[in-house]
């Protein structure tokens, strides 16, 4: 059950518990370690007044000698200082001692030398007593001594032998850390090396196989971390390249085209000119015709060529690669031509109309700005469709502001809410592959920056799309 809720972290959070953990056992083996040093300064200072005590107590024994051997006072008085000297460190040493039996040792040698103290003070104190009962005493005083001294030298090996099981335990935690240090290292390095350099690895030799160009994606490990965020991701940039690569091509194959339809305007713009010069030179030689559905007739011939010639020469134009120039033009001139560019495209039952003021002359590219306003018919129309409808342009001059703000509006499907920040991007498309390149919106958005205006767009409340343009006014 654990194994299975670490599983399911991801990353980061695995992370996060292995670095509390790591810290937490290393701050306890931090506190363990500081807890024994200072239970070792602790037994230093036992130890060390464990030692001034046994030597107190042996100069005691010595001095007693000299006393009884010599009688002297001054060797009595020796020993009573020395013994003061015992018991005073005796209660120093008491509160620094926990362990029970080392107390028991204390309690014992603090009765000897209570002891001691009691008999030699009678001894001294009664210099007449009889040989016997002298002698018993000066006995029970050695005995008390001996007691003494051993008890003070047991409570000292004792104390030694604890500060080498706290040294002892030292160098085991310190052991014991270093292996789980290494222990913990290996392990992050293997971890590292499974969750995080391998399935970058991966990602690395299948970024080397799309740039030789194939796309092939990464095998996707339920991890449920951020690799498999990652490799998602890729997986997907994966699939979006391969379908930009495929537009990419059908975006060559329409230029081919266009390329093609180029010259073939040029080639068809020839015989229009031959028709056009014929059916006036007829009309010109046949005065004689009496009938008006043959004039009629021929004015027509004359009018429809007019109007095929100005489709080729606006094809033409439109076709050539030509440097960004701004030049005065009037926006209804421009708009119109784009109409007429566009009317054979343009299915029953959609209509185009403009009310586009002949006072608005602005500067622009007259071609970048025909090919704006044929992309946004274009995406219109293919809103609409298979529906009838309407598509209208409007254009207000705010002299106020300086600027000219021109909408083109359509009756179709509308744009989605969720899509309404990604129109602008390049190859960004709801079409299937091969109906469309996503490139249509991306071309007039930056044609409207190259004239340094602004274009929004905006979903009407009958469902329709409004495409807002803004040009300044010099």
């Amino acid at each position: 059950m654990r194994a299975l809720f670490f599983r399911s972290l991801n990353i980061r959070q695995k992370m996060f518990i292995i670095f509390f953990l790591s810290l937490f056992s290393f701050g306890l083996l931090g506190i363990i370690s500081v807890y024994n040093f200072a239970q070792i300064e602790e037994k230093f200072f036992v130890v060390e007044s464990a030692y001034d005590l046994s030597n107190i107590i042996l100069e005691i024994r010595r001095y007693e000698k000299n006393y009884f051997l010599f009688s002297r006072e001054d060797d009595f008085r020796e020993t009573k200082r020395f013994i003061d000297e015992g018991k005073k460190l005796h209660q120093e040493i008491l509160p620094n001692v926990s362990n029970q039996e080392q107390l028991k040792v204390l309690s014992n040698l603090s009765k000897y030398i209570e002891i001691y103290e009691k008999t030699l003070d009678y001894i001294h104190a009664s210099p007449y007593l009889a040989d016997v009962v002298k002698n018993r005493l000066i006995d029970d005083l050695r005995n008390s001594g001996q007691k003494m001294v051993q008890l003070s030298q047991d409570f000292v090996i004792y104390e030694r032998k604890l500060i080498l099981s706290i040294n002892t335990r030292l160098t085991n935690n310190f052991l014991l850390s270093s292996l789980l240090i290494a222990l913990f290292f290996v392990f992050l390095l293997i971890y590292i090396v499974r969750k995080i350099v391998r399935p970058l690895k991966r990602i690395e030799v299948t970024t080397q196989e799309i740039a030789k160009g194939e796309f092939k994606k990464v095998e996707v490990w339920n991890t449920n971390d951020e690799i498999q965020q990652v490799m998602l991701a890729f997986n997907k940039m994966v699939e979006e390249l391969e379908k930009r690569q495929n537009q990419l091509v059908q975006a060559q194959k329409l230029s081919s085209i266009g390329t093609l339809a180029s010259g073939i305007a040029h080639q068809v713009n020839n015989p229009l000119n031959n028709i056009s010069t014929s059916c006036q030179i007829m009309m010109e030689e046949c005065k004689d015709i009496t009938s008006d559905l043959a004039l009629k007739m021929m004015s027509n011939i004359e009018s429809e060529t007019f109007r095929a010639r100005d489709i080729v020469r606006g094809l033409l134009e439109f076709s050539r690669n030509q440097e960004f120039v701004l030049t005065e033009n009037r926006l209804k001139d421009v708009v119109e031509r784009s109409i007429r560019l566009i009317s054979s495209q343009i299915p029953q039952g959609i209509e185009i109309t403009h009310q586009v003021p002949e006072s608005i002359v602005i500067k622009l590219d007259r071609q970048k700005m025909a090919e704006v306003f044929l992309n946004l018919f274009l995406n219109a129309i293919q809103s609409i469709q298979p529906d009838s409808g309407r598509i209208s342009v409007t254009a207000v001059q705010n002299d106020e502001k300086k600027q000219v703000v021109i909408a083109v509006e359509d009756t179709g499907k509308g744009i989605p809410v969720e899509i309404r920040n990604r129109i602008f991007d390049p190859f960004f498309s709801t079409k299937d592959i091969g109906m469309g390149t996503g490139l249509g919106l991306y071309i007039v958005y930056g044609i409207i920056l190259q004239h340094n205006g602004k274009i929004r767009v905006e979903t009407l409340l009958t469902g329709g799309t409004r495409m807002i343009i803004t040009l300044a006014i010099d």
